[in-house]
């Protein structure tokens, strides 16, 4: 199955070397060995693209993280996105939905830097 196909919409951390190959082939066949988030539905998404989070997430880790691409951010670069997240749930004016999926990613970077693997984004 395509990584597109499972987790669509979604960021994924590999939890050990063979689902990290199997991402970098596309040829995963269970969500099984991977932590993952998933937006809810498209304006839930929709909502974080406009705050420029992956803008951001971007400039500082010299990705292209876009619509209907996948991306990965090292392992020397996760650190980045948890204090981008941080940061941003600073904000008072933020929503608990996007609170949640702010918190979400961080999690997924801490994992992911735990453990020494990327963090991919499947949009």
């Amino acid at each position: 199955m395509m990584t597109s196909d499972l987790f669509r919409r979604g960021i994924i951390v590999p939890k050990h070397a063979a689902s990290l190959k199997a991402v970098e082939e596309d040829s995963i066949d269970s969500p099984e060995g991977f932590w993952h988030l998933k937006f809810s539905d498209q304006k839930q998404f929709e909502r974080i693209w406009s705050t420029g989070l992956f803008s951001e997430i971007n400039e500082k880790c010299h990705t292209l993280i876009d619509d209907y691409e996948q991306e990965s951010v090292s392992e020397k670069k996760v650190h980045m996105i948890i204090k981008i997240c941080r940061d941003r749930l600073l904000d008072k004016r933020l929503n608990e939905p996007d609170r949640k999926i702010l918190n979400g990613i961080a999690d997924l970077a801490e994992n992911a830097a735990g453990i020494g693997m990327p963090l991919f984004f499947i949009l």
